[in-house]
C-alpha cells in the first residue's frame, strides 16, 4: 500500500500524528469536497438538486452494505449509534419480566436505552474477564445469561475501551437459539475491518460514521436485515417512512398509510443530505482504497504497535489475535491521564484513560499510519521496567470493574 499517496487525502498527518480514529477520525479532502459540493448546490438551487442528492444517498446505502456484508435493502441511516439503539429499544413489543443481555463494559449509549426501561426488562451483563491479558467477555458468559425470556442480545462488535473483537455468529446463534434480536453496536469496526454482518446472523447495526468511516458526524447508520422487517414494527414513522413520500397526498393518508417495503422504513422526515453525502464519499473512498486491504494494513501497524509495546514492558489489555481484535490497542501505563496531556503538547494524539477505566491508555492508528508514527509514539512514553509494569498489572486488574456496574452484576442471575 502506497501510504505516501493516502496520507496526502489527510491534512491532519501534516500537523499531529494522529494515533485517535476510536475517538473521532479526520476526514479526507474528498469528504469534505463532497459536502461543501452539496452546500453549494444547496446555495444555489435549493431543492432543485433534490434528485442528485437521492441518487448520493442510494451510493451510500450500496457502500455500506459492501462494508458491512450486507444487503443494501436494510440499510438507511441515523444521525448517531444511540439513535439505531433507540430504533430496536423502542420497536420491541416488551412484556415484564423480559430481559435484554450485554456485556458489563458496554458504551452508555447502549446501555441508557434499555436501562431506561428497568422495571419493566431486567437487564442482565455479561461478565468481563480481566484476569488474563487480552481484557475480554467469554461467549460462556452470553450461554449463561440468555434465555427464552431474552429479548435482545446486544453488544459492540468491537469492545471501544480494550479493543476485544467478539464473535458475532456465535453470540447470534445463541441469542436466535432463544427468539432473540442480535443488535450490533458497529462504531469501532465498520470501516476499520470488513464485517459479515448477514452471514454471522446478526439482526440490526447501528453505528456513527464519525470513527472509522472518516464521515461526518451525523453520518450515523442503521441496518436491520430485512429479513426481520416482518417481526418488527418501526417505532417511529413520518412522511419519508412511507412508500411513497412524494405522491401520499394523493392518497386517503389521513386514514391509513403503507410503509416502505425497504429499510427507508426507518426514516421520518427530511434525508440529512450533509450527513449521508459525507458518508457516500467516506465510504467510496474506502471501497475505492479496499476494505480487505484496509481491514490488513490496520491490523499490521496495530500489531507493529503491540510487539513495540510489548518490547518496552508494557502490559497490553487487548488480545492480540488478528481474529479477536481491531485497531484498538489498548495498554496498562501509570499516570495515564498525565501521559495522555504529556504526548499532546509533542502533538501525538491519544486518548482512553476514562475509556480503559483508568487501567492505561488506548491508541487506535488507522490504515495510512505508517510504522515511523508507531515508533515516535512509543519512544515519547515513559519508560516502565517490567518488574514495575507487572506490579502495576496486578494492581489494576485486580479493578475488575466500577462500584456501579459491581452492584449491576450483583442483582444479575
Amino acid at each position: 500500500m502506497n501510504l505516501s499517496k493516502y496520507r496526502q487525502d489527510f491534512p491532519i498527518t501534516k500537523r499531529f500524528v494522529f494515533l485517535d480514529h476510536a475517538n473521532m477520525s479526520p476526514s479526507p479532502v474528498q469528504v469534505v469536497r463532497a459536502v461543501s459540493k452539496l452546500m453549494r448546490e444547496k446555495a444555489g438551487f435549493a431543492y432543485m438538486k433534490f434528485e442528485v442528492w437521492g441518487a448520493q444517498v442510494e451510493q451510500a446505502r450500496q457502500n455500506v452494505a459492501k462494508m458491512l456484508g450486507a444487503r443494501k435493502e436494510g440499510v438507511w441511516f441515523a444521525n448517531n449509534t444511540s439513535d439505531g439503539i433507540n430504533i430496536v429499544a423502542n420497536g420491541v413489543a416488551w412484556r415484564k419480566g423480559d430481559n435484554v443481555v450485554m456485556p458489563d463494559i458496554e458504551f452508555p449509549s447502549v446501555v441508557y436505552p434499555f436501562l431506561k426501561r428497568r422495571g419493566m426488562v431486567d437487564l442482565r451483563y455479561a461478565k468481563t474477564d480481566y484476569s488474563r491479558e487480552g481484557v475480554q467477555v467469554p461467549i460462556s458468559e452470553f450461554e449463561r445469561l440468555v434465555d427464552d425470556r431474552t429479548k435482545v442480545v446486544c453488544l459492540s462488535a468491537v469492545d471501544y475501551g480494550f479493543g476485544c473483537r467478539y464473535d458475532l455468529r456465535a453470540v447470534s446463534e445463541i441469542a436466535h437459539r432463544h427468539g432473540a434480536i442480535a443488535l450490533v453496536d458497529a462504531s469501532q469496526a465498520a470501516g476499520a475491518v470488513q464485517m459479515h454482518i448477514d452471514a454471522d446472523g446478526v439482526d440490526a447495526v447501528a453505528f456513527g460514521g464519525q470513527k472509522w468511516t472518516f464521515a461526518p458526524s451525523a453520518g450515523g447508520v442503521f441496518y436491520m436485515n430485512p429479513s426481520t422487517f416482518d417481526i418488527f414494527t418501526p417505532p417511529f414513522v413520518g412522511w419519508y417512512s412511507v412508500a411513497d413520500p412524494m405522491n401520499q397526498i394523493l392518497t386517503n393518508y389521513t386514514e391509513h398509510f403503507e410503509i416502505a417495503a425497504d429499510a427507508r422504513r426507518f426514516a421520518t422526515g427530511h434525508p440529512n443530505f450533509p450527513g449521508i453525502v459525507g458518508l457516500a464519499a467516506s465510504s467510496q473512498y474506502l471501497r475505492d482504497v479496499g476494505f480487505s486491504r484496509v481491514e490488513a494494513r490496520c491490523l499490521e501497524v496495530s500489531g507493529y504497535l503491540m510487539r513495540r509495546l510489548a518490547e518496552e514492558g508494557f502490559t497490553i489489555l487487548t488480545p492480540r489475535e488478528n481474529g479477536r481484535r481491531a485497531s484498538i490497542v489498548s495498554f496498562v501505563i501509570p499516570d495515564g491521564k498525565a501521559v495522555i496531556e504529556g504526548l499532546k503538547k509533542k502533538r501525538i494524539i491519544v486518548s482512553g484513560y476514562l475509556q480503559t477505566r483508568q487501567r492505561g491508555i488506548r491508541v487506535s492508528p488507522a490504515f495510512y499510519n505508517t510504522n515511523l508514527e508507531v515508533d515516535r509514539l512509543v519512544e515519547n512514553l515513559p519508560k516502565v521496567s517490567r518488574q514495575k509494569s507487572n506490579r502495576r498489572k496486578a494492581s489494576l486488574l485486580s479493578r475488575t470493574s466500577s462500584p456501579a456496574a459491581s452492584a449491576r452484576r450483583s442483582s444479575s442471575p
